[in-house]
């Protein structure tokens, strides 16, 4: 079950993402692929959350959940128009009643990266 107010996320029934989730949990679900804990990894498959569907990505940091980036792709984007998905993620954490502000166990917020051209909902964990 779901509650983002909480930084409660949940993928799948075998994959709930929180604050102080660990890598060790994350190996030993059916997602693990080898990956490694020290880098930004996208998970293959996509996953569905509020009714659209997103790609996730995990982020852990001395074995422990930092950041869960998630990118809807509901729509299709093309290169040049990457920021309209900002805007997307914008309207999907609106119309959910989410504000983009800090709480006790991090926060989150739809951010916009020119370097990588990509636009993420990031939910980043207190450490």
């Amino acid at each position: 079950m779901n509650d983002i107010s909480k930084g409660v996320i949940s993928l799948s029934d075998d994959l709930v993402i929180t604050s102080g989730y660990t890598f060790d949990q994350f190996r030993a679900t059916r997602y693990y692929k080898g990956q490694k804990p020290e880098r930004v990894f996208w998970l293959e498959e996509e996953f569905m959350l509020q009714g659209h569907t997103f790609m996730a990505g995990l982020f852990f940091r001395n074995g422990v959940i930092y950041m869960l980036s998630l990118l809807c792709c509901d729509m299709e984007f093309g290169m040049e128009e990457e920021e309209k998905r900002k805007e997307l993620h914008d309207e999907i954490l609106k119309s959910a009643g989410i504000v983009q502000r800090d709480h006790e166990w991090g926060h989150i917020q739809s951010v916009y990266d020119g370097r990588s051209n990509i636009s993420s909902i990031d939910i980043v964990y207190a450490m």
